[in-house]
């Protein structure tokens, strides 16, 4: 069945569904992930809409456990990046491909209509 566009949201069998925004956390060792972490957590944001995260599951949760956050249930793992190949504010090479893994993944679900925009 198709679904009807509504306001930002969708109707599917009569339901109203929020959007699902894909948001790419940026550079693992930049601000990015936390902001992205703490944007997604903010009731504002899970009244309008359903956010789904793009970055390195093991970056992510060790930020949650930093800074007493729960990890988003809807990640989309990118890369092989792990928390201990990173140091904050010293950029790099891995950690800018996974940032740029994280973009092609959302990309790839916005043009397969996975996720809204």
């Amino acid at each position: 069945m198709a679904a009807t566009k509504w306001f930002g949201e969708v109707l599917l069998n009569g339901v109203r569904m929020k959007p699902v925004i894909g948001i790419t956390v940026g550079d693992a060792a930049g601000v990015g992930p936390e902001l992205a972490m703490q944007c997604a957590a903010l009731p504002e944001v899970a009244a309008r809409c359903q956010p789904v995260l793009y970055g390195p599951v093991d970056v992510l949760t060790e930020i949650g456990v930093a800074v007493g956050r729960d990890v988003p249930q809807r990640i989309v793992d990118i890369g092989e990046l792990k928390v201990d190949s990173i140091k904050p504010g010293e950029f790099s090479s891995e950690s800018g491909i996974a940032s740029y893994q994280a973009v092609e993944a959302a990309i790839e679900d916005a043009l397969a209509k996975r996720i809204d925009g």
